[in-house]
């Protein structure tokens, strides 16, 4: 059922003494999206986990993966997952995922708003954020640094928060936001 250009096929770097991959079944012919985790064994590639996504608001899901918590090991980020609550209100979220190579099973580590829009009458609010990985500095581990841009009817607020992985809770853990005091015209323009 799912063939064609728009299938992804990503390895993935692990630990795991088999590869594994992740093929992602994206938003088109489907009302959902599909993210497998595959193992390579005897038998050829077989499924070993997999999470379905809604597809009801727009086809914007889109997946990559990239070493986070360690320099060796892949992480899979996907972005703009919808959250199913229904119009006059729109929720997408940004997550990551470790894939834990001796189960060879996802585990969500951070899940956080990526777009918000809701509208009534009179109130209208767009909350938009863009996620950027920034190389270590003192850790092996990146930071995910994110932008989030508010326009709540008209009125614009910029600000800035980083995730850094917290081995102990086993999680992406944020700091609070900062506000973005001078922010360029081309970052307010986005927001609007």
């Amino acid at each position: 059922m799912a063939s064609g250009e728009a299938i992804e096929w990503h390895s993935i770097k692990s630990a795991s003494d088999h590869g594994l991959a992740i093929l992602v079944i994206p938003c088109g012919s489907f009302d959902a999206s599909y993210l497998y985790l595959l193992e390579s064994g005897n038998a050829g590639w077989q499924v070993t986990d997999w999470i379905g996504f809604t597809c009801h608001h727009d086809e914007g899901l889109s997946v990559e993966t990239a070493p986070v918590r360690y320099p060796n090991i892949d992480d899979v980020l996907v972005h703009r997952e919808s959250e199913d609550r229904g119009l006059p209100y729109v929720e997408q979220h940004f997550n990551v995922f470790t894939v834990d190579s001796g189960s060879a099973k996802f585990e969500i580590v951070l899940d956080t708003k990526e777009l918000v829009s809701a509208w009534h009458e009179q109130y209208k609010l767009r909350l938009t954020s863009g996620f950027s990985l920034l190389s270590p500095q003192e850790s092996t581990a990146r930071v995910i640094e994110e932008t989030q841009c508010v326009n709540e009817n008209g009125h614009i607020s910029i600000q800035r928060r980083r995730f850094t992985w917290n081995e102990s809770a086993y999680l992406l853990v944020p700091t609070p936001f900062v506000t973005v005091r001078s922010p360029s015209r081309k970052m307010e323009a986005s927001c609007r």
